[in-house]
């Protein structure tokens, strides 16, 4: 899709979105030292000097992590990888 910017472009067919989608998770959550935690987050944890140090869900939990990464997924849809 060249109307697009690069971070778009595939050198795939769409008629293996699905496919894709399938195999490059299985690839995710095999790798090692990766923990993958799904959950909606409520709030964002900070330290005193306002680095981020974590995320709390919306049950409660606290996950703290040397470094975060929040998006919000497509089309805003509230997605978050911690």
């Amino acid at each position: 899709n060249r109307s697009k910017g690069p971070a778009v472009w595939a050198l795939r067919a769409q008629t293996d979105k699905k496919e894709y989608c399938t195999v490059m998770r299985k690839v995710v959550e095999n790798t090692k030292n990766l923990h993958i935690r799904e959950s909606m987050v409520v709030d964002v944890v900070v330290d005193a000097n306002d680095h981020i140090r974590g995320v709390t869900t919306f049950f409660g939990m606290k996950f703290l992590a040397p470094a975060v990464v929040l998006t919000t997924g497509t089309f805003m849809n509230g997605t978050i990888w911690v």
